[in-house]
Order: C-alpha cells, then structure tokens, then sequence
C-alpha cells in the first residue's frame, strides 16, 4: 500500500510546521517503540509534503541510523544495570 502512495505522490498538501513535523515524530516513536516500524510514518510524511524522492531516501535513512543509536544506547545501560 505504501508502495502505491509512493508510487502515485499524491501531495495532501500537509505543510511542513511545527505541529505537523511535532505530531509525525511523536507517532513515528510510539510505532518505533511499540513494533519497531518507526520510519513509515516518516515516509508518509515525506511523501504527502512532495519531498524530491533522493531527499525522503536521505531523511529516512538519517533518522532509522540516529533510532538505531539510541536503541544500542538504551540497550547497553539497560544491560549494564542488570
């Protein structure tokens, strides 16, 4: 499905502010923390703002190498605590 969205770039015209860009990050961690699919909802976003395709790939992966980090952070303190 999000393929197809990609796909076709239907532009729902959401403008990149503060709130949409707050909003999108606060459900990207809640799916990130809940079943590790935080970077669809990113792509999403991207997407429906008309981003060029070489910025969303860039975007995305930027922010799945800085969730990664944080996650082997959280992981090591969790385990050296243990």
């Amino acid at each position: 499905m999000l393929a197809v969205t990609i796909w076709r770039r239907p532009g729902l015209g959401i403008a990149a502010n503060a709130r949409t860009i707050f909003s999108t990050g606060l459900v990207s961690g809640a799916l990130n923390g809940a079943a590790a699919i935080g970077g669809l909802p990113l792509a999403i976003y991207f997407v429906a703002t008309r981003m060029a395709a070489a910025t969303v790939r860039a975007m995305v992966i930027v922010y799945l190498l800085f969730a990664g980090l944080v996650l082997l952070g959280a992981e090591t303190v969790v385990a050296n605590r243990l």
